[in-house]
């Protein structure tokens, strides 16, 4: 539950905010810690990283959270 009204948060921030790899970042791990995300995880860590490719937390973030010991492989 807290993880979606993170989410909402994410979502209602100024444009400002949300042009930043941090937002990107953040709203990425809520969209994979969580299966009632609005957010689509493959379409946010790909905008994520054409926007900022040098940024390593999407790669390492995506890495770690679809390894067996997150259940990566099996959810969604």
């Amino acid at each position: 539950m807290r993880l979606r009204e993170a989410e909402q948060v994410l979502l209602e921030a100024p444009q400002q905010v949300k042009d930043t790899p941090l937002w990107h970042n953040l709203l990425l791990a809520i969209s994979l810690d969580t299966d009632a995300a609005q957010s689509d995880r493959q379409e946010t860590f790909e905008r994520s990283v054409k926007a900022w490719p040098d940024y390593y937390d999407f790669y390492d973030l995506m890495l770690t959270r679809l390894v067996p010991k997150w259940a990566g492989v099996g959810r969604r």
